[in-house]
């Protein structure tokens, strides 16, 4: 799922069962391959640490020093991401058995279907001012051990600098 700063529900792809990796979902989805087709643009979506670091998905800088320049990118991307945090708390309150606890107990394209309507019902939701409950979410624990070398691999080396570009403004 992705949100923008205002928390509406910009993207979901509900294809997947719950347990599916958000890496594997990435991989397969739309939205994956109308971003890496879309240069140029000043757009960015932000993602954990089990995401690839890309031109347009920027993710935290892993063993970020404490105090480093890396770090304070970190924690202003981890408040960053908080919003999507928040959105999944604000949805799950609203649609409850959306929560693990409940499940949708269905045929998957019948949970797509249910998980994509309650998506676009908390957007009506929120256009029309209908006054959400916002879970209050302490900002997450950047993720550091993922097993993967996405950081190291010569394609990026644009996407760090894009990233490096972006921390350097926040010092500045």
């Amino acid at each position: 799922m992705v949100c923008d700063f205002n928390m509406n529900i910009t993207y979901v792809d509900a294809r997947y069962p719950g347990a599916t990796h958000d890496s594997f979902i990435w991989n397969n989805s739309t939205l994956k391959e109308i971003m890496s087709n879309n240069t140029g643009e000043n757009t960015w979506l932000l993602g954990d640490a089990g995401f690839p670091l890309e031109t347009y998905l920027m993710t935290p800088f892993r063993a970020a020093v404490n105090g480093s320049p890396e770090s304070k990118y970190n924690k202003v991307h981890c408040k960053a991401r908080n919003i999507i945090e928040r959105t999944f708390g604000v949805l799950k309150s609203k649609f409850r058995y959306l929560s693990s606890e409940r499940g949708l107990h269905y045929a998957p394209q019948k949970a797509t279907a249910i998980i994509n309507s309650c998506c676009a019902v908390y957007n009506i939701g929120r256009r029309f001012d209908s006054r959400f409950e916002e879970p209050s979410i302490e900002a997450e624990t950047i993720e550091t051990d993922i097993n993967s070398d996405f950081e190291t691999n010569s394609h990026n080396i644009l996407a760090q600098e894009i990233r490096n570009n972006l921390m350097n403004s926040f010092i500045q």
